[in-house]
């Protein structure tokens, strides 16, 4: 039986984890036939007036968790109601991670001066898998001093990444005006940083990532295929394309809870903290796409050449079949003629005629 839901709110934490734990226990066939599952709202009660009730619903936005949950006392599957369901703590966040020597490094960047201005330094290895090693956040910052900030924190991570994705609109009008736009004013920063320090190798650049129409969806769905945990053929789960160190709070916290749209349920809603997801999935747009791999294994040997028809393969079947050896054709038995030796090859050459 699945009670109501006013009980989670009188300040006992363990009671929809029982009911939940109860649930699957009834569905499992686990429990007695004395048990049941059933579900009811406080609209069929015939106690409560039906108008009154109506206005109470007035009170939640449409579709809303909060009115599945608090009026209608749904029991949601985690992740329910959020732009990014896929994320789970176990998967997707690790207590730390040392980065081979072979893996590139890129960051992201979104600029906000009231909202936060936001840096993630992120590290790239096969397969499209990256990790966010570190992050930054500030508020109400002059693009110059961010700049200084963004050379210390790579400097002190001994790192260079090969880019700084960031959106587009930080360029802004050209400095023809006779004043920096926050790019220039950024990328200043982080050169005299990295010349003040002594660094001999060029400073990270900013790079500009174009906006369209649909580039909002197109970025969340992109963080969505990097947060997809995949499933081995024995059924275990395999690591995520993207990782967080834990000290990554700023994005640990705010990502997971991000809502979409509630007018376009594809992207993540405008109004919510989303400047860390702005800041990361900029400099996954900036990457190359992802490449699937086959999850079949060839028909055939994958090593044959592309030429070569599946049932022809020197000659002879797949099997090796003496008996249905491939017919040569008659020019195969041709011999090339013997153009003798190379000092001689000269004689058969026809003059020019000049």
């Amino acid at each position: 039986m699945r009670s109501c839901s006013a009980r989670r709110h009188l300040g006992w934490p363990g009671y929809e984890s029982q009911v939940r734990i109860s649930e699957a226990l009834i569905r499992s066939g686990k429990r007695s036939e004395d048990w049941a599952e059933f579900a009811g709202t406080a609209e069929e009660n015939p106690k409560i007036d039906r108008a009154e009730f109506a206005v109470l619903v007035r009170e939640y936005p449409e579709g809303s968790i909060a009115l599945q949950e608090e009026i209608y006392a749904s029991l949601l599957q985690p992740g329910a109601g959020l732009a990014f369901p896929e994320w789970r703590d176990g998967s997707h966040v690790i207590d730390g991670f040392e980065v081979p020597k072979h893996w590139h490094w890129g960051a992201g960047f979104d600029w906000g001066y009231h909202d936060p201005s936001v840096f993630v330094l992120c590290a790239v290895g096969e397969e499209s898998h990256v990790v966010v090693m570190r992050e930054r956040k500030w508020t109400q910052t002059d693009g110059m001093q961010i700049g200084s900030d963004i050379a210390d924190l790579c400097i002190e991570a001994r790192v260079r990444p090969d880019w700084i994705a960031s959106d587009s609109s930080i360029w802004g009008v050209p400095a023809k005006k006779g004043y920096g736009n926050m790019a220039e004013d950024v990328s200043l920063g982080i050169i005299g940083r990295w010349r003040q320090r002594g660094m001999t190798d060029p400073p990270p650049v900013l790079a500009a990532v174009p906006k369209g129409p649909e580039s909002r969806i197109t970025r969340a769905g992109l963080l969505h295929r990097y947060l997809r945990v995949p499933v081995a053929k024995d059924g275990q789960a395999l690591a995520p394309r993207l990782l967080f160190l834990r000290s990554c709070t700023y994005c640990v916290s705010s990502i997971p809870k991000l809502p979409p749209d509630p007018r376009k349920p594809e992207d993540v809603d405008t109004t919510s903290d989303d400047h860390a997801y702005d800041a990361l999935t900029y400099f996954l747009l900036s990457r190359g796409p992802i490449v699937e791999a086959p999850s079949v294994a060839p028909a055939f040997n994958e090593n044959r050449h592309p030429g070569f028809e599946p049932h022809e393969v020197d000659g002879m079947t797949p099997l090796g079949d003496p008996a249905t050896v491939r017919t040569r054709k008659p020019w195969e038995n041709q011999q090339p003629e013997d153009p003798g030796p190379p000092w001689r090859q000269g004689e058969r050459l026809e003059p020019l005629g000049w």
